[in-house]
């Protein structure tokens, strides 16, 4: 982004610079944090997809295959859902899965006018070995740990999602 005109800029000494909520790298919300910043680190996906020789440099294109290798053959709105995008750029993200033999399309047996997306072979292929090196990292990552501490994660973790299924910010 360049930068733009100073007479566009407000004066560093007119503006507060510091955070608004500064976390303890060890609190909770500061852990949480991180987690998710990892999770959603570019370059930790980009490794991966090099790793597994996926074949579009598209992070996007590859969080869907993500999506249908974990939940199976879905509707393109409930794909869009799953990436957090609208159906517009789904329908961009599908016909490159498509165009190079990752997806295909296929009539909804539940509904006349419907497509449900699906795996082919290929697909299938990849997607496996993207679940094994995701399945490998998180082996590595937790080499060390007791399995008592591995079983507390798991529990803590679900409880964790769960919770969030009960929308107490929408009540």
């Amino acid at each position: 982004m360049p930068r733009p005109p100073a007479t566009q800029l407000a004066h560093v000494d007119a503006v507060d610079l510091s955070p608004v909520a500064p976390t303890d790298p060890d609190d909770l919300l500061g852990i949480l944090e991180r987690m998710i910043r990892q999770a959603n680190s570019s370059r930790l996906r980009r490794d991966l997809m090099a790793e597994v020789g996926f074949p579009i440099d598209d992070i996007p294109t590859f969080l869907a295959l993500n999506q249908l290798s974990l939940h199976g053959a879905m509707r393109p709105t409930d794909l869009a859902e799953g990436l957090e995008t609208g159906r517009a750029n789904v329908t961009k993200i599908v016909a490159r899965l498509v165009g190079v033999g990752l997806v295909e399309r296929v009539a909804d047996p539940a509904d006349q006018r419907g497509v449900i997306l699906a795996l082919t072979g290929a697909g299938r292929e990849l997607a496996a070995r993207v679940v094994a090196a995701q399945e490998r990292s998180i082996a590595e990552t937790i080499a060390d740990w007791p399995a008592a501490d591995i079983d507390a994660f798991r529990v803590l973790a679900r409880r964790w999602v769960e919770g969030e299924g009960g929308s107490r910010r929408s009540k």
